[in-house]
């Protein structure tokens, strides 16, 4: 059980957390002539800015879960918390990792990112089309949209 003192923090993190939460809501979008506005225009798959938030966001959400789980449950729940923590350290750290001052290794890091989201996805959609009663045709389709979106990202890489 937690002792109000725990409980207070764990109300008073999860308020901020809301706040953070609707601020980068409304921020998301890179101010255009910024660095990662900038490399927004270089990227052609996914967006540099979009890259760096959406771990930000998913960082947030987990902490915040952790934290309005803790104020309602008034315990630590097993290895729930732990994950949703460590979670959203990784999450975030992964942020701060691809935001080098120099925009070479940004960009790279950013890639290396897309690429293997692209990768992680394609495969994804390969197995689940294995296993689809869906006709193979509409399978391909999706399959080849995805092989072209990874070979996009690499010639990005490849252009940097």
């Amino acid at each position: 059980m937690l002792d109000e003192a725990e409980l207070h923090v764990a109300a008073l993190s999860a308020d901020v957390l809301k706040d953070h939460m609707r601020w980068i809501e409304d921020h998301d979008i890179a101010i255009s002539g910024s660095p990662i506005g900038i490399d927004d225009n270089e990227l052609t798959v996914m967006l540099m800015s979009e890259l760096v938030v959406n771990p930000i966001k998913c960082g947030l959400d987990s902490l915040y879960v952790a934290c309005t789980s803790l104020r309602d449950l008034k315990y630590v729940r097993g290895i729930g918390h732990p994950t949703l923590v460590r979670s959203s350290i990784t999450s975030s750290t992964t942020s701060l990792w691809m935001l080098d001052e120099d925009a070479l290794i940004r960009r790279t890091r950013a890639l290396k990112i897309a690429y293997a989201q692209c990768k992680a996805e394609l495969t994804y959609t390969e197995d689940a089309a294995l296993n689809s009663p869906s006709s193979s045709s509409g399978k391909a389709a999706i399959v080849r949209q995805l092989e072209d979106r990874r070979d996009v990202v690499a010639a990005d890489a490849d252009r940097l």
